[in-house]
Order: C-alpha cells, then structure tokens, then sequence
C-alpha cells in the first residue's frame, strides 16, 4: 500500500475515539470481526478520512458504521537473506550489505510488538455496495507500504555509496 493507492494516509484510532465518533455524528455503530468480500468490493471513500466517512453517509441516510481492526502477521514482516543464486554477479560488498540490511531489518521485527492493531477500516453499506476508509497506525506503516522485502532493498541500496557506471 502507498499514498499512491489510497487518497489519504489517516492514523487509526482506538476503541475510544471510535466509540466517540460514531457517537458524535449519530451513528449506530458494529464490530466486524471478519470482512470476507474481496477488496474490489470495498470503495475508498474521497479523501479518506473519518470526516469525509461523516459527511457521506450523512449525506446519503446512513445511520450504521461498521469497523473492522486487522492486524499484522508478525512472520509476513521478516524478510530472508538472499542466497547464493540471488547474489552471484553482484558486487560483494553491495551483497553482503544487502544482507546485512535485511539481518538489522529482521531484528527491527523480533522487537516490534504486534499485538497492536496495525489498520482500521469504517465500513457503510450504500446500494449494495460497501464504502469505507482504512487508517493505519505509524508503528506499521514501513510494513504496509509496500512488500517488506522491496522497502528493505529501497532502504539499504539508498544508503549504499556506490561508484558511477560507465554506461
């Protein structure tokens, strides 16, 4: 996921503030424990923002907001040190930092507490159709960005020196 995907990046809330939003605009407001529709059926809704969530279901009579919390599998945030096959060709100390990249990256996961919710989704039903927004919590969001493998090597490559090519 990037800010490419979505219109808007938001910080999730917790149950609280949940509690206190869907109270605030008149909400009737459900826990979904399991949304099982495939991600075609969920629109974004404009600037994807609890406000913006508001104004629509104002606008269109929509008194029930449902939200969903959806937590991050510690083992899909490791990344593997690439074998033998992977590095052949490359420069040894662009390999080696590579992997040293992704040991540091790994021992960043071993410390990360996951049991914290890492995105929340308000979910309302309009037409048959389900409209939302996702907020993410920060203490995630190097690994919602994109694949952990690809913003590891984004991270290590840039910080690598290397030399001009001679193309």
């Amino acid at each position: 996921m990037s800010d490419e995907d979505y219109a808007g990046y938001t910080p999730i809330m917790d149950e609280d503030e949940v509690a206190d939003f869907a109270q605030a605009n008149g909400f009737k407001l459900t826990e979904v424990t399991d949304f099982l529709a495939p991600d075609e059926a969920f629109a974004i809704l404009g600037d994807n923002t609890p406000e913006y969530m508001a104004e629509f279901m104002k606008t269109h009579g929509i008194d029930s907001l449902f939200y969903e919390y959806d937590y991050l599998d510690e083992t899909d945030a490791y990344v593997f040190p690439m074998d033998d096959d992977v590095t052949e060709g490359m420069e040894p100390e662009v390999a080696d930092a590579v992997n040293k990249a992704f040991d540091d990256w790994n021992n960043e996961v071993d410390e990360t507490d996951f049991s914290s919710p890492a995105l929340l989704y308000f979910y309302a039903i309009y037409e048959g159709r389900v409209f939302g927004i996702e907020m993410w919590n920060p203490d995630f969001e190097k690994y919602l960005e994109d694949d952990p493998i690809l913003t590891c090597l984004c991270q290590c490559l840039g910080s690598l020196n290397l030399p001009d090519s001679d193309d």
